[in-house]
């Protein structure tokens, strides 16, 4: 075996992956706790997620939240269980880590910054968001995409992937760490020297278990619930096959 590591990429989802929580729901339903009305509920099924988190966020702004409000309810957001050990021992190992998610800038720079991982992780690719003069908080599409039908409009997390390792020359091995029906595409690109990692309970398990031709995955799977179950297989990728 060769003595020199294997050049690795390790991806995260956010949401119900590194952090415990969904976090824009989460916000919101401390913001609102009688609930969003319904005119701007009708927004996620005919316009799609983004435009719904942006319709929350101008409803939230025009009943006085601050947003010291929003942070407020964010940071009461927590690591998943083991996520500190693991993203330790990725900083400690010198491997390089991203995030791949359909949250937002401002809500993933903030808790990076309170869990003080900001220095983990060489890029974040989310929906670019910003805080306006007036305090309104406002969200955009990451891209617009028509080619994928596995990933939402404004998110194909497999593109992205692809466009990472592209513009980095490639790895040896890429682990892919999620929960989501959207994470699915961004597996099935992995070759049979990665590893798929989803999260039990959620639905990229499921839609793995349930897979089906055309679609064929061949990427190693390590299921997990608490991250330290993680641990192992990401010390055993930096041993050149």
């Amino acid at each position: 075996m060769s003595t020199s590591k294997a050049k690795v990429l390790i991806a995260f989802d956010f949401d119900h992956t590194i952090v415990d929580e969904n976090s824009e729901p989460f916000v919101f339903d401390k913001l609102a706790p009688n609930g969003i009305p319904d005119d701007i509920k009708s927004l996620y099924n005919r316009l799609g997620w983004n435009e719904y988190v942006g319709a929350v966020f101008a409803y939230l702004h025009s009943k006085g939240t601050s947003v010291d409000e929003i942070k407020k309810a964010l940071y009461e957001v927590k690591l998943t269980a083991g996520m500190k050990q693991l993203l330790d021992l990725i900083k400690s190992e010198g491997l390089e880590a991203i995030i791949i998610s359909d949250a937002n800038s401002v809500f993933i720079n903030e808790l990076l910054k309170k869990f003080n991982l900001t220095e983990t992780f060489s890029t974040v690719y989310t929906n670019p968001s910003k805080v306006e003069e007036n305090g309104l908080i406002t969200i955009s599409y990451y891209h617009k995409q028509d080619w994928c039908d596995l990933s939402t409009v404004n998110m194909c997390k497999g593109h992205i992937l692809d466009e990472h390792i592209k513009t980095n020359g490639g790895y040896d091995k890429v682990m892919y760490v999620g929960d989501g029906y959207n994470d699915l595409c961004p597996a099935l690109r992995l070759r049979k020297s990665d590893v798929v990692c989803p999260r039990i309970g959620f639905s990229l398990k499921k839609s793995i278990e349930n897979l089906a031709p055309p679609h064929e995955l061949h990427a190693r799977v390590v299921n997990w619930l608490d991250a330290t179950e993680l641990l192992q297989v990401t010390k055993s990728l930096t041993e050149k096959d």
